[in-house]
């Protein structure tokens, strides 16, 4: 292939340089209509899921649903959904946390841990978004993440904990 567009290349060069510049046009449309079919198709192999949390600061009425941040000066969470599963067949396992769109401009990510770490990779990490790939295969039927947040406005952080759960086929 090198070969063959290397010899189209100097032909073009030799004869025309309109003909070099739409030779390598063409060439570099076909490797970005190349490009796009390899990303959609690992893009359709991910088993992608989202919490998105919402949050109430201790001046704030939260819906009674709302849970109490284990630490934290009286905030109250809520994860969209609720909880997470993935069965155990799932592989390129995504998990993804963001922020409700009426809390995103007043808090911000500042780190997650995991109860089986060895089990999770930190993909991104930026102040409005974490994702996370859990390894293929074997892991924790229920894994235990802490996300913590940071309040703009107070300076307070404080502790958000989901549901995750990977769903076992029956004995």
């Amino acid at each position: 292939m090198k070969k063959r567009m290397l010899s189209v290349l100097l032909l073009a060069a030799l004869s025309a340089p309109q003909v070099m510049a739409e030779t390598v046009t063409a060439e570099s449309q076909f490797r970005n209509a190349q490009s796009g079919e390899q990303h959609q198709r690992r893009g359709q192999q991910k088993q992608v899921q989202t919490f998105t949390l919402n949050l109430w600061a201790p001046d704030e009425v939260p819906p009674a649903e709302a849970k109490l941040a284990e630490v934290g000066d009286s905030y109250h969470y809520l994860y969209t959904p609720d909880s997470l599963n993935f069965s155990m067949d799932d592989t390129n396992r995504i998990v993804k946390f963001r922020f409700h769109d009426d809390t995103q401009n007043r808090y911000q990510f500042r780190w997650i841990t995991a109860q089986h770490p060895e089990d999770v990779t930190l993909t991104k990490k930026t102040t409005s978004k974490i994702n996370l790939a859990l390894d293929d295969g074997e892991i924790a039927e229920s894994t235990y993440f802490e996300v913590w947040v940071y309040d703009t406005e107070t300076g307070q952080r404080f502790m958000c904990d989901p549901d995750l759960v990977i769903i076992r086929p029956p004995n």
